[in-house]
């Protein structure tokens, strides 16, 4: 199981990605304390529309952080792909087959490698909100970053799920159905979405802003500490549960290739 896990972690080149990701979170952290030992970011301090102050370059360590996200997701959404090999399911069987260790290691690597990828992502994403907010004055920006926390978990847990569900579709499928299942999904929301800006009601969106998503997370805190505690159990059960599936398929489709 470790070789296979550092197979698929020197495929994604991730040696690099890690170096990169601590040396941006060293420099994000020097900033931050030159910035409050000696003001060097103090130029850039603004009011917002509620007399609040606001620096800029919080604002900036906000933005990484969604940024981090967004990168992060789509760079492991990626890898999902990239990690099985081959097109068609025959041939996915016969190497699997062929491995000296049994298939359900093998399955299991891609989907525990995954999961401790979004893991650290996650881990990541909790470690630049803690400090940013550890430099950061009560008011807008601390709200901002407790919002920040609360859906980058959620964006997480979704894309962790979506991930098991790849994973299964190209192992049984093989990569290139799977990829063929995964952009007809992918039309299919991109049709309804367009649909609903044609058709909807678009006038709940009128007076939306990031002041608003404050105070409906400080309205609901307590669903919110719910949903937070409880879906990372829900999603782990249900990305188990793919990887059951996907044995169990593969191990009713095996006589069909001895």
């Amino acid at each position: 199981m470790g070789g296979l896990l550092y197979k698929d972690f020197a495929s994604v080149k991730g040696k690099k990605i890690i170096t990169g990701l601590i040396a941006f979170t060293v420099v994000m952290i020097t900033l931050k304390l030159i910035g409050v030992r000696t003001d060097l970011f103090s130029v850039l301090d603004i009011e917002n529309v509620d007399g609040e102050h606001i620096n800029l370059f919080d604002t900036f360590t906000s933005e990484c952080v969604w940024f981090l996200i967004i990168l992060g997701t789509g760079f492991i959404n990626m890898w999902v792909s990239g990690l099985t090999e081959y097109d068609e399911k025959k041939k996915s069987m016969n190497y699997f087959l062929s491995l000296p260790i049994s298939k359900n290691t093998y399955i299991a690597s891609k989907y525990i490698f995954i999961g401790i990828c979004y893991y650290v992502l996650l881990s990541l994403v909790f470690v630049w909100c803690i400090v940013s907010e550890a430099f950061i004055p009560e008011g807008f920006m601390q709200d901002m970053m407790m919002v920040t926390q609360f859906f980058s978990l959620e964006i997480i847990c979704v894309a962790l799920l979506i991930s098991g569900i790849e994973i299964s579709a190209y192992l049984i499928f093989g990569k290139a159905r799977g990829q063929f299942i995964k952009t007809a999904l992918i039309n299919l929301l991109a049709i309804f979405v367009v649909a609903y800006l044609f058709f909807g009601d678009l006038d709940v969106f009128a007076n939306w802003d990031i002041q608003l998503l404050i105070d409906w997370c400080e309205a609901n805190s307590f669903a919110i500490m719910l949903l937070s505690t409880v879906s990372p159990f829900i999603t782990l059960g249900l990305y188990y549960l793919c990887y059951r599936i996907t044995v169990k398929v593969l191990e009713r489709k095996e006589p069909n290739y001895e």
